[in-house]
């Protein structure tokens, strides 16, 4: 009886402790799972950069209110599987906010998080959402690369990537 009460215990801190880091509608790491990882990345990264990609999908507000939040919802879990599959080996991503997700990359310079932010981009605006609401148009997103310095904190490498962002 203990064994399976120690079991069912188990079950529901894993459960809990799922619950707590993904996000509830696009089963991508929540706000808060992402921005544990990233000060892991940025120590580790050394000498060699890292790079966070803010991503925000373009006009979402308009796609809100135009075609409803269900729609919008949808287009929110369409966006994170694409950005899950164009994911390389070590790169994590996790939504923090409304429609923006951050991608960190880890040990990657200017040149190559620029490629990884195209290809992410070129993903979202190639994406079908014809099943979704056949009138709405096409999905894009912008997308601010900011590399690491030594001594970057979560807060110094994620205000350089919303400055690109709006850049």
């Amino acid at each position: 009886m203990f064994a399976a009460l120690a079991w069912q215990l188990s079950r529901a801190s894993q459960r809990m402790r799922r619950l707590a880091l993904t996000d509830e509608l696009t089963g991508a790491p929540n706000r808060r799972s992402v921005l544990t990882l990233l000060p892991n990345v940025l120590n580790e990264s050394g000498s060699r950069s890292a790079a966070a990609l803010l991503l925000d999908i373009d006009h979402f507000k308009r796609i809100n209110d135009t075609f409803g939040h269900a729609t919008g919802d949808r287009v929110l879990q369409l966006l994170a599987t694409q950005i899950r599959s164009a994911l390389l080996p070590g790169e994590f991503f996790g939504r923090v906010g409304g429609e923006e997700f951050l991608i960190v990359l880890p040990l990657a310079d200017l040149r190559s998080a620029h490629l990884r932010a195209e290809n992410i981009r070129s993903r979202i605006s190639s994406t079908d959402i014809s099943g979704v609401a056949p009138e709405l148009p096409a999905l894009t997103a912008s997308i601010g690369v900011a590399i690491s310095r030594p001594g970057d904190s979560t807060r110094t490498i994620l205000q350089r990537a919303d400055a690109a962002l709006y850049r």
